[in-house]
């Protein structure tokens, strides 16, 4: 499942474009920004340590590049879904810290959740990924 939410996305705050890590993260803050959320990827106990969730993010992330053209995926994940926390940390997806000036941190934010029929709402762990390069559109390793 995956749709668009808002989510903070970082913002040069400088004219000049720049590869280096250490000065774009020095020269960025933060929008919230309608960005491509992924809400569920499901495998079957018996299926998974198969690759298959890894399968299903990689189309997640090449939807969101390819077809919705965006250059960021993010993700919502409850605290105690460690399998889940170990997938996106192996795809590359860091997490979103808290920039509230009292230690950072990473963000947490309440989520809906639907299970049969009954709404409630948890605290979710928010994870960022940079899916595109700003100037060629080609995948990257790094992110902000």
């Amino acid at each position: 499942e995956m749709g668009m939410s808002l989510c903070p996305i970082p913002t040069n705050t400088t004219a000049s474009t720049t590869t280096n890590d250490d000065e774009a993260s020095n020269n960025y803050e933060e929008t919230m920004t309608p960005t491509p959320l992924i809400g569920v990827i499901c495998v079957l106990p018996t299926h998974q340590k198969e690759g298959i969730g890894m399968k299903l993010l990689q189309k997640c992330e090449e939807v969101a590049r390819e077809i919705w053209q965006e250059e960021y995926i993010c993700v919502d994940v409850e605290p105690d879904n460690a399998p889940a926390l170990s997938l996106f940390e192996m795809g590359g997806y860091v997490y979103v810290e808290c920039l509230d000036g009292e230690g950072g941190g990473a963000l947490m934010r309440n989520t809906t959740i639907l299970r049969r029929r009954s709404a409630e709402v948890k605290p979710h762990y928010l994870l960022r990924k940079r899916i595109r390069d700003d100037d060629d559109g080609d995948d990257l390793n790094n992110n902000i």
